[in-house]
């Protein structure tokens, strides 16, 4: 990678994001009912359906029994590993957007009577409930690429990026409707960080808007502009890959 190279600018990239920080925006600014609210309500039952149906289809491809054995097969040895508990720790936090602020803004707007135990109790089973899916699903994948390509498991593909872009499209190249679940596939990921996006500028919005007392519009252009024009600068670009990472 050259320095010149990592500014240049990928137009599909950057239109795309311009995109979603435009839809974001207007979310926020529509409101926590209006906005928020809404979209969770559409958003979250799609992103749902859509990875049950491409679970299920990963499960019938070739050695995906081989990769829910690797899934499922507890390495004992591995709980005395400090980096292992680290690593779980941090997952844990970073899914359930503990430390963030998230869960105190979003419960900041409910009334003082809410069954916050409650709540919080459906938050956390179903955020593993849908981790632990969506472990099925992957590991069923690298199954089967293991089996096609007659590697271990564990060396099949990388993660992050890797495994969104390698190992699930694969399901694609078997799946009898590959189009199709394209489709819900990456319309999955849209609409999982599009809410995780909204719910990480909210935290800000939240804040400028006690601490200043501007209104709703105001304070989603305040932070929401700026976020997204450092968002893009940053990312649309041939290097951003390597600022995510």
């Amino acid at each position: 990678m050259t320095a010149s190279a990592t500014f240049d600018f990928v137009p599909g990239i950057l239109m795309t994001m311009i995109l979603v920080w435009v839809v974001t925006i207007a979310v926020l600014a529509l409101g926590v009912q209006t906005g928020i609210g809404r979209t969770a309500v559409v958003f979250i039952p799609v992103l749902v359906l859509a990875f049950i149906v491409l679970v299920i289809q990963a499960l019938t491809l070739d050695g995906a029994m081989e990769g829910l054995n690797a899934f499922f097969t507890p390495d004992w040895g591995a709980l005395t590993d400090g980096a292992v508990w680290i690593s779980a720790v941090g997952q844990i936090f970073f899914s359930l957007s503990v430390g963030f602020g998230i869960m105190i803004t979003y419960a900041s707007y409910v009334g003082r009577k809410t069954d916050m135990t409650g709540s919080g109790a459906v938050v956390g089973f179903s955020n593993s409930g849908f981790e632990l899916l969506a472990g099925i699903g992957v590991f069923a994948v690298l199954g089967f690429l293991a089996t096609s390509t007659g590697q271990p498991v564990g060396e099949v593909v990388a993660d992050g990026i890797g495994l969104a872009f390698v190992a699930f499209p694969a399901i694609l190249n078997e799946a009898p409707a590959g189009v199709l679940l394209g489709l819900l596939f990456f319309g999955s990921l849209v609409v999982a960080g599009l809410t995780s996006l909204i719910s990480v500028v909210e935290v800000g919005i939240s804040a400028i808007r006690d601490k200043t007392g501007v209104g709703r519009v105001a304070g989603t252009m305040i932070l929401g502009l700026p976020m997204a024009i450092i968002s893009c600068v940053l990312l649309g670009t041939t290097g951003g890959v390597y600022v995510l990472d």
